[in-house]
């Protein structure tokens, strides 16, 4: 079956606490809105889902630009890993166009009970292939520990 240059592509996903709309304070702070960034050949194509668009952004890759610590020092939690491989390439099930939706999409998952970006958090660490997904964690001691102590 063929697959598309995406399939295994070094992929991030930031999680963000947007908190610009009063029904979004009812999701777990920090895990308010999800992104995601997907390496295709010299750069990174980041899709952005928001309430009335979806942004899509082309950052080139400069050898010492770290697109993960930058994301990390915008205060985002920030997961690394690769977008999935061949999957059977069933219709997926009709949702809502969420920031989850379209990031879930763009991965390959296919999880129905998966709604909010916490949840999606805790899918890809534990649900995902073992090791495939992990928390960045920045040079910095202080911040590397805060972006590690959450527990799904």
């Amino acid at each position: 079956m063929p697959t598309s240059d995406q399939d295994g592509a070094p992929t991030i996903v930031m999680f963000a606490d947007n908190r610009t709309r009063a029904v979004l304070q009812l999701l777990r702070p920090g895990f308010r809105h999800c992104f995601a960034a997907l390496q295709v050949g010299g750069a990174w194509v980041a899709c952005d889902p928001l309430k009335d668009r979806i942004q899509l952004a082309l950052v080139p890759r400069p050898g010492d630009f770290d697109l993960a610590a930058f994301y990390a020092s915008q205060g985002h939690r920030v997961l690394v890993g690769r977008a999935t491989g061949e999957r059977p390439r069933a219709p997926a099930l009709p949702s809502f166009l969420t920031c989850v939706a379209i990031v879930k999409r763009l991965l390959g998952i296919r999880a129905p009970n998966v709604l909010t970006p916490w949840q999606l958090h805790c899918h890809l660490l534990r649900c995902e292939p073992a090791g495939a997904w992990r928390p960045f964690a920045p040079a910095d001691r202080a911040t590397a520990d805060s972006a590690l102590d959450i527990e799904c």
